[in-house]
C-alpha cells in the first residue's frame, strides 16, 4: 500500500483505464474492471506462488488479450503477473512455463518462470521475472530481418516438444473460416458486410495447407513481442504465444508479421518478396512444398488481421496495415497458390 492507503497496482490500473479502456477484457478475466479488484487478485496470485512480501511499486499494467502487470515487492523481487481469459487452461499454461524454462536455459533472452498457473478472477495467472525492455533499433532493416528469422529458429531449437502446446486457445480446431477472434472487440459475424473479398483470400490460403510434423514456435513473432538488433535477438516476451504448430505455419505467421506493432497507422504489411526473403534467412532451408504452405500461412495471417481491421475500422481511417497489402498482392497470391 502507498502511504495514503491506496494500492500501487490499483493506481496504475486506474491510469491505464483512463488512457486506454479495456473493460471488456478486464471483466472477462477479473470479473470486473475495478482497479481495487484487480489489485487484490494480484496480491492473491503472489501469495499463491509463495511471494509474501507486499507490493511497493507497480511498473505497468496492460490489457489486451490478457491482463499483464509488472510489480516490485518489498524484498526487491521484480515480477510480472500475467492473467488469462478462461479459455487459457492449466495444462497448456504448465506446458508454456516448461518450454519457457528450457528456452531461458538454452540462451533465449526471455523471462524466467516463477510460479503458476494459479486461480485469478475468472481464469488463471502465471508469474515470471521482469525482463527489462532493451528497446528497438531506430530502423528495421535486413539485419533485423535476419535476427528475426534466426531468433525464431533458436526458439524452435530450445523450446522442446510438448503435446499440451497443441491446445493453444487461439489455435484450436474450429469449423468456421476463422477462429474465435482473440479479443471481444472483434465481431466478425456482425461486420461481415464488405469483407467477402478478404474471406475469399482466406479460403484460398486454407486450401493450400499441408499436413506436417509439429514443432514448438512463438506464434506472435512480432516486434511488439520481440526485440531485435543488428547483432541478433535481444529479448522475447509474450511466451504464452508458444504453440505446437507445423514449421510452415510458424514461418508464415512470422514472416508476414515480424515488423508489426499492432497499432493504428503503422506501415503496410510485408509484400510477397519480403516474406520470401524472410524465409531465405531462416537457417533451415524449406522444400518447395513447405515454402508454398508457409506462404499460404502468411496469406491467411494477413486475412485474419484484415478482418480484425474491418471489424473495428470498416472505412480504413486508422487501421491500414493488412487490407491495402492484400489488395495490391491478391493477384500474385492467387497465381502462386494456383500454381
Amino acid at each position: 500500500m502507498t502511504a495514503g492507503g491506496r494500492h500501487p497496482v490499483a493506481d496504475v490500473v486506474a491510469a491505464a483505464r483512463r488512457s486506454d479502456p479495456a473493460d471488456e477484457v478486464l471483466t472477462l478475466i477479473h470479473g470486473d474492471a475495478e482497479p481495487a479488484t484487480i489489485a487484490a487478485q494480484i496480491d492473491d496470485v503472489l501469495l499463491a506462488v509463495g511471494r509474501r512480501a507486499p507490493v511497493v511499486a507497480c511498473r505497468f499494467h496492460v490489457a489486451s488479450v490478457g491482463s499483464v502487470t509488472g510489480v516490485v515487492l518489498a524484498d526487491g523481487n521484480d515480477l510480472v503477473i500475467k492473467a488469462y481469459q478462461p479459455a487459457w487452461r492449466s495444462p497448456f499454461l504448465h506446458a508454456v512455463l516448461g518450454a519457457q524454462a528450457r528456452m531461458a536455459a538454452g540462451g533465449v533472452p526471455c523471462a524466467t518462470p516463477v510460479g503458476g498457473p494459479v486461480r485469478c478472477g475468472r481464469g488463471l495467472a502465471t508469474v515470471e521475472t521482469h525482463l527489462a525492455d532493451p528497446g528497438q533499433p531506430p530502423a528495421l532493416g535486413q539485419r533485423e530481418r535476419t535476427a528475426s528469422a534466426e531468433g525464431l529458429a533458436l526458439v524452435v531449437d530450445t523450446a522442446g516438444l510438448d503435446d499440451r502446446l497443441g491446445d493453444h486457445p487461439l489455435r484450436r480446431p474450429h469449423p468456421g473460416l476463422y477462429p474465435t477472434p482473440h479479443s471481444p472487440l472483434f465481431d466478425f459475424e456482425a461486420t461481415a458486410a464488405g469483407a467477402a473479398w478478404i474471406d475469399d483470400l482466406a479460403r484460398l490460403a486454407r486450401s493450400n495447407r499441408i499436413e506436417a510434423p509439429t514443432i514448438t514456435a512463438h506464434t506472435d513473432w512480432t516486434v511488439r513481442n520481440v526485440r531485435l538488433g543488428p547483432g541478433g535477438l535481444r529479448a522475447v516476451y509474450d511466451l504464452d504465444s508458444l504453440a505446437a504448430v507445423s514449421l510452415p505455419t510458424a514461418l508464415g505467421l512470422a514472416a508476414s508479421t515480424w515488423r508489426a506493432l499492432g497499432v493504428a497507422g503503422e506501415p503496410m504489411a510485408p509484400d510477397i518478396d519480403e516474406i520470401e526473403d524472410w524465409f531465405d534467412r531462416y537457417p533451415t532451408a524449406l522444400s518447395a512444398v513447405d515454402r508454398r504452405a508457409a506462404l499460404a500461412a502468411a496469406l491467411y495471417a494477413l486475412c485474419y488481421t484484415a478482418r480484425c481491421e474491418h471489424a473495428v475500422d470498416p472505412a480504413e481511417e486508422l487501421h491500414r496495415r493488412a487490407r491495402p497489402r492484400l489488395r495490391r498482392d491478391a493477384g500474385r497470391y492467387r497465381r502462386v497458390m494456383a500454381g
